[in-house]
């Protein structure tokens, strides 16, 4: 009983609370990852994500998976499939896993301790559909990019056309400097 008057507050906050988790296990800095994997240790927080898991486990495992391996073989399967496949050009290491030793192992056993204790099935299949996932934000970041650098194009484009139509008047206006005053 105890254990659900200190997970009560959380509710609210709940989604909030395990996406920054989920943030702070993909860091890279090892020491952040660390205390988020410790943090996922907690039994509140575990009531917590057991209570809402269709909910909060898909970021959480994501980040966990993202930390352990990443299928590259899967994912560029998906590249091929959709024909956009280039080796080059994508902001995050995709295929990497997370380059300290310990943060690995601390994934590796959080994935086992939601395994366990939460729900082995849908953690399965959230994991399977892990390259899915991945290639969508991927496409969403190349979307977003390419609606980025229409507008740049539209803003030059507005700027020089501005710079073309502002000649010179003909008519000076009269300065308000005092030194003007002095020499006229």
């Amino acid at each position: 009983m105890n254990l659900l008057h200190t997970i009560e507050p959380l509710i609210e906050i709940r989604y909030y609370l395990v996406r920054r988790v989920a943030q702070c296990v993909a860091s890279l800095h090892f020491s952040v990852a660390e205390r988020a994997l410790t943090l996922l240790h907690n039994p509140g927080l575990l009531c917590l994500i057991k209570q809402f898991k269709n909910e909060l486990l898909p970021q959480l495992v994501d980040s966990l998976i993202s930390n352990v391996h990443r299928n590259e073989a899967e994912f560029i399967s998906l590249l091929d499939e959709n024909g956009i496949y280039t080796q080059k050009g994508f902001y995050v290491d995709l295929f990497g896993s997370h380059w300290s030793k310990s943060v690995r192992g601390f994934s590796i056993e959080c994935l086992k301790l939601l395994i366990e204790n939460i729900d082995r099935s849908l953690i399965e299949q959230i994991s399977n559909t892990y390259a899915e996932r991945l290639f969508l934000k991927e496409l969403e970041r190349n979307k977003r990019n390419k609606q980025w650098r229409v507008l740049e194009k539209q803003l030059k484009g507005n700027n020089s056309k501005q710079q073309q139509s502002s000649s010179p008047s003909k008519h000076r206006k009269k300065s308000r400097d005092p030194q003007s005053k002095l020499n006229h």
